[in-house]
C-alpha cells in the first residue's frame, strides 16, 4: 500500500533555512515531503500543492490561499498573524495556527531592557566611554530612577502580564488598558485597569504589548503623544503598525516625549533592507534606541518555537484540529464538509 503523501511548504527559507532539528520534528509528525520556498510568492506556494504551509516572516494573502487545493493548515511560526489573510483561509476551510506562549519571556525581558537602557542612557554612556567624551557626558546627562514610577501597558495579554511581574520587581506601579481582559485578572496581578486616555496621562513609561489588527492599527499617533508627559519614555516590542511612526519621530524630536525604545517597524523591512531606508522615519532621531526586531530571540525560544508549531501540525494531521487555532469559525465549516 502506497504511503500517504503529507507535504509541507516551508516559506522564508532564504532568511530562515530549515534546520536539521526542524526537519526531524516534521518527519516525526508524519510529514513525507518538505518543499523549501525562498520567499512566499503565490505561484510558487500554489505549485507546491501543500497540505500545510509554515511561514515565519512572509505573507500568506488571499491570492495564495484561494489557489490551494489540499491545504489543511497554515502554521505561523510566531505569535502575530496579521500577514495571513485569516478570513480567506476560513472560507477555504483552512485552520490557521500560531504558537501561543512562544517567546513571552524574551519579549518581556527585551521590553524591560529597552526601558532600562533608555532611562539610564546606556547607549550614550557606552559611546562616551569608547570615544573618551565621558567627562562631558557625565556633566550633562539627566537620569531618573524607575522605582516608584508608573508603567502603562497597552495590552495585558501573556507578554503584558510577564512585563507586569518584572516591573513589579523594580518597584514600579503598573496600569493597563485592555478592553478584553477581565478586571479581576488585572487586579490579581497587582495592576490597575484604566482608560487609554488615563494611561497616557499618568504613565512615566508606556509599553505597547497588544496585537496588530484593524482596531489597533496606528492607535498611537499625534493626538496620543500630545497626551503623554513630556518626560515619558515610549517602548514598542509588539508591532510597528500600532504606532504612527512619523508622529513618534516628531514627538521625540520636538521634546513632546523624552525618549523611545523600538524593536518593531512598519516602514522598514528588517528582513529585506539594509542601511538607512528612505522611509525609515526614525533615522537620525537622537533620543531613540533602536534594535532590529530581536526581542523574540533566544536559544530557548528557538527550540520552543519549532517544537510547539510542529506539535500543532501533528495534531491537525492526526486528529483534524489544533489547540492553537486563531480562526475558530473554521470548525463548523470543516464539520459541514463531506
Amino acid at each position: 500500500m502506497e504511503e500517504k503523501r503529507i507535504r509541507v511548504a516551508r516559506l522564508d527559507t532564504a532568511l530562515f533555512p530549515v534546520s536539521d532539528r526542524e526537519r526531524e520534528l516534521l518527519v516525526a509528525a508524519g510529514v513525507t515531503d518538505i518543499v523549501e520556498i525562498a520567499g512566499y510568492e503565490p505561484d510558487e506556494v500554489a505549485a507546491a500543492d501543500p497540505d500545510v504551509i509554515m511561514v515565519i516572516s512572509g505573507k500568506v494573502p488571499a491570492a495564495t490561499i484561494n489557489r490551494l487545493t489540499h491545504c489543511k493548515m497554515i502554521s505561523r511560526l510566531g505569535i502575530g498573524y496579521d500577514k495571513i489573510d485569516v478570513k480567506a483561509a476560513t472560507e477555504k476551510g483552512i485552520i490557521v495556527c500560531n504558537t501561543v506562549g512562544y517567546c513571552v519571556h524574551e519579549v518581556a525581558e527585551h521590553a524591560m531592557a529597552l526601558l532600562l537602557a533608555c532611562a539610564r542612557r546606556i547607549p550614550q554612556a557606552s559611546a562616551a566611554m569608547r570615544d573618551g567624551s565621558w567627562p562631558d557626558f557625565i556633566s550633562k546627562v539627566r537620569m531618573r530612577r524607575i522605582s516608584g514610577k508608573t508603567l502603562g501597558l497597552v495590552g495585558f495579554g501573556a507578554i503584558g502580564r510577564c512585563i507586569c511581574r518584572e516591573a513589579g520587581g523594580f518597584g514600579m506601579r503598573v496600569i493597563t488598558f485592555d478592553k478584553y481582559i477581565p478586571d479581576q485578572v488585572v487586579k490579581d496581578m497587582g495592576a490597575e485597569k484604566v482608560s487609554l486616555e488615563e494611561l497616557l496621562a499618568r504613565s512615566d513609561f508606556i509599553c505597547m504589548t497588544c496585537p496588530l489588527n484593524d482596531e489597533t492599527r496606528e492607535m498611537i499617533g499625534r493626538e496620543q503623544f500630545a497626551q503623554m508627559k513630556s518626560s515619558a519614555i515610549f517602548i514598542n516590542t509588539a508591532r510597528g503598525g500600532l504606532v504612527d511612526e512619523k508622529a513618534l519621530a516628531e514627538a521625540v524630536r520636538s521634546g513632546k516625549i523624552e525618549y523611545a525604545g523600538i524593536d518593531v517597524y512598519e516602514h522598514i523591512n528588517i528582513w529585506g533592507e539594509v542601511g538607512n531606508p528612505p522611509d525609515g522615519y526614525y533615522h537620525g532621531v537622537e533620543k531613540m534606541l533602536l534594535t532590529p526586531h530581536i526581542a523574540y530571540i533566544s536559544d530557548e525560544s528557538d527550540q520552543e518555537l519549532y517544537e510547539t508549531a510542529i506539535e500543532q501540525i501533528r495534531l491537525v494531521l492526526t486528529e483534524g484540529w489544533s489547540r492553537m487555532y486563531v480562526n475558530p469559525e473554521v470548525k463548523e465549516k470543516l464539520k459541514a464538509q463531506p
